[in-house]
């Protein structure tokens, strides 16, 4: 997959609706991919990214007052979408739906994901293979000396949830470039970040943006999935991880029993774009 590939993904997903010209970028204002080639528009675009790419979150998204049928959609840490249509019937509701997913798929190829792939089933032992994911042996925290080892020992572990069951099967896990307690996932259709406090393994981690329906719990400006009761089967002696959290994660999306995640949309913000 390549940028042009995203952008086909998208036109096709607003084609019932309207046809949109694409523009992808990094938050330093390096145009990807672009449909449109007026030059002047595409460097004042650029230079206004450069300057406020970090300053608003992901979900975000701008009406640009004086070009036409413009909006911007901050879609990940480290990307933005521009859409420029003639009609804006449609633009939010369904591409906000699918912004997750594309911003994860740019963040690869601007390699600030790596996935961590699923070990060939032929190197398992199946004898250990059960219900349950074992226990860690090592048990550190962000801060300690032997971190890593710790993370080697996360992404072995996370080969046992693969076996457990098939709704397992859709979960993915991406490394970020630029951090060791930051995971993107997904899981059932969503994307979500996973983080890591300095106290893990002792606590939980958090999927920041993970929950269905009715049940989650405010987090600031974000929702995570309400566990409950789900929480005593967390063990506080450091010997769970986050193949065990995903385990619980699946007992809650189950429990929540619901099939679409709730959106949200927050009311536009007018900004302009001079032409410099």
């Amino acid at each position: 997959m390549n940028f042009s590939d995203i952008a086909t993904e998208i036109k096709s997903v607003m084609a019932p609706w309207t046809n949109v010209e694409v523009v992808i970028s990094d938050v330093q204002g390096n145009i990807k991919y672009s449909d449109i080639s007026f030059g002047k528009f595409l460097t004042a675009l650029s230079n206004f990214i450069n300057k406020r790419g970090l300053s608003f979150a992901i979900g975000d998204y701008y009406y640009i007052q004086n070009v036409s049928g413009v909006m911007l959609f901050k879609t990940s840490m480290n990307s933005i979408v521009i859409l420029r249509t003639q009609q804006k019937l449609g633009i939010l509701l369904y591409f906000i739906k699918i912004l997750d997913e594309i911003g994860l798929k740019i963040d690869l190829l601007l390699g600030k994901l790596t996935k961590i792939k699923k070990e060939p089933q032929k190197s398992l032992n199946h004898n250990l293979i059960s219900r349950e994911i074992p226990l860690f042996n090592i048990v550190a925290k962000p801060t300690s000396p032997n971190w890593l080892d710790r993370l080697q020992e996360e992404y072995n572990k996370l080969n046992y949830l693969y076996k457990l069951r098939e709704e397992f099967s859709s979960f993915s896990i991406y490394k970020q470039a630029n951090s060791d307690r930051i995971f993107k996932c997904s899981f059932h259709g969503v994307v979500f970040d996973l983080r890591l406090s300095l106290h893990y393994p002792f606590v939980m981690p958090v999927a920041d943006g993970y929950y269905f329906g009715k049940w989650f719990s405010p987090a600031g400006e974000h929702k995570n999935a309400c566990f409950g009761i789900l929480k005593n089967r967390w063990r506080s002696d450091g010997r769970m991880g986050i193949a065990h959290f995903i385990q619980l994660l699946g007992y809650y999306t189950s429990i929540a029993n619901s099939t679409q995640i709730e959106i949200n949309l927050a009311k536009p913000r007018a900004i302009n774009i001079h032409f410099y």
